[in-house]
């Protein structure tokens, strides 16, 4: 797993949009949908999550542009679609609390 870290989330109440690029019967796919599930609950309306296929012409076009080579990748961008931070992988809870955290959401 690659973690990669921007700080720069300048808005006073932040909301960050995560692009998660998956493959269609990926197993680690399916449980990085379980963790977004039990996120949505908590932060409704400060993070937006897109889930986009691989095997989609729009999940390709995704991967090619955020170079994801290994599913799920997820990418995490903020109000200006910057990217404050990718991780190659699945992503447990915890990580992702703590990337929102670190951006000033809570």
């Amino acid at each position: 797993m690659t973690f990669v870290f921007i700080f720069g989330c300048s808005s006073k109440t932040p909301t960050v949009k995560i692009i998660s690029i998956e493959s269609k019967g990926c197993h680690f796919c399916e449980e990085q949908q379980k963790v977004f599930a039990e996120l949505k609950e908590k932060y409704k309306d400060k993070i937006i999550i897109e889930t986009h296929l691989i095997d989609d012409p729009d999940g390709i076009s995704y991967a090619d542009k955020y170079g994801a080579t290994k599913f799920p990748t997820n990418i995490f961008l903020d109000e200006k679609d910057n990217v404050i931070f990718r991780a190659d992988g699945l992503l447990k809870k915890d990580s992702i609390v703590k990337v929102l955290d670190i951006v000033g959401i809570k």
